[in-house]
């Protein structure tokens, strides 16, 4: 009925049937004398539809429709409490998501085919165009076969371009809280806690889309394959593990979340220097070359950025020329088990993430054993 309508507003004459027609859908819901006050305007219209242009009678039944057209405003809401604490009023189903974090937010919103429209980004040191770091790794996505805007570039938010592309939602973590009151006269913002628990991150953004209950059958259908690998492996008790990688302030140690939650699912236990640093509340620190050995532990993990300031073996010779001889320092090392993967494994809260940095510790953790014997 309304494409019939739409093409008899393309012709004048027929302006009078189209306008007929919509009166008749309506006419049951409208008092009498609205009724008669409409007919008669609508045989005026009629007369006056042969001197009409044909480009302003298209607009007369569009402004007409606009009238029979649900207000975006009007779209469902409910409250929910976001990991600061803040009551925020979100959508039951949201449309359009930007992201405020490319790896902690993006990666699990696309894992979870969410409407996501624009999201924080960085900038590739090798090629100097904004990418979004985790979504790239984990599914090969890109902002232009996603079809996302640029929200922002490091913590540099275009607030022009987020307001521009319309977000009725807009989940971030806690670094965006210096900007949070601008942020919020965009669009409602949810916060979410970047933390060493990666199931932090992903259960507040499923709860804020309401797939909480997808996320608890991911999570333990994973968790079964992962006890599952821990009993296979059944390694020794106190078998234990450290992280570690190179920063631009040095050597770094602490924790990363993906890596953290496999070590540890698989049975492994943090070496004293990553405890200590867990009990001063820290994520990790920066280490001097006198406490260099602190690092040693069954396994070390050490994390490399595939687009980082230097390739791999780059790094490999700085790490050389800042800790010589470090190989030597570690027995992990001069063992064969230090354990290298790609830092968007570490730092990526996702099933693939999770899923990728399984099969490498297993694979590291095994291949050793059979040397072993």
């Amino acid at each position: 009925m309304f494409k019939t309508l739409l093409v008899m507003s393309m012709q004048p004459t027929k302006m009078f049937s189209a306008a007929s027609m919509l009166l008749a859908l309506v006419s049951r819901q409208l008092p009498d004398f609205f009724y008669r006050d409409m007919s008669q305007a609508i045989r005026s219209m009629h007369a006056i539809a042969m001197k009409c242009l044909v480009r302003v009678c298209p607009a007369i039944v569009a402004l007409t429709f606009s009238c029979f057209v649900p207000d975006a405003s009007a779209q469902e809401s409910h409250e929910l409490t976001d990991d600061l604490g803040r009551t925020v009023v979100v959508p039951v189903v949201s449309e359009r998501i930007i992201s405020g974090s490319d790896l902690g937010i993006s990666t699990i919103l696309i894992e979870m085919n969410a409407p996501i429209v624009g999201s924080m980004t960085r900038l590739d040191p090798q090629t100097g165009r904004p990418y979004m770091m985790g979504p790239s790794y984990a599914f090969g996505a890109t902002l232009e076969s996603e079809d996302i805007a640029i929200a922002s570039v490091g913590r540099h938010v275009d607030f022009e371009a987020v307001a521009a592309l319309a977000p009725d939602l807009i989940i971030a973590n806690q670094f965006a809280e210096p900007v949070l009151e601008q942020v919020e006269q965009v669009a409602p913002t949810f916060i979410v806690l970047d933390t060493p628990d990666p199931w932090v991150t992903y259960e507040s953004v499923a709860r804020v889309l309401g797939r909480s209950a997808y996320a608890a059958q991911r999570r333990a259908l994973f968790e079964q394959r992962l006890s599952a690998a821990r009993e296979m492996l059944s390694l020794p008790d106190e078998t234990t593990y450290a992280i570690f990688d190179l920063s631009r302030d040095g050597l770094y140690v602490g924790d990363r979340p993906s890596v953290t939650y496999i070590a540890e699912g698989l049975g492994l236990v943090p070496n004293d220097l990553m405890q200590a640093m867990r009990e001063d509340n820290l994520f990790g620190g920066p280490v001097s070359l006198e406490r260099f050995q602190e690092i040693d532990a069954d396994y070390v993990f050490f994390p490399f950025e595939e687009r980082g300031l230097w390739p791999f073996h780059a790094e490999m010779q700085e790490f050389e020329r800042l800790f010589p001889g470090w190989c030597d320092l570690l027995t992990a090392c001069r063992e064969g088990r230090v354990i290298f993967f790609s830092s968007e494994i570490a730092f990526s809260p996702s099933f693939v993430g999770y899923s990728a940095m399984l099969e490498i510790a297993m694979s590291n953790i095994l291949t050793h054993r059979l040397a072993e014997r």
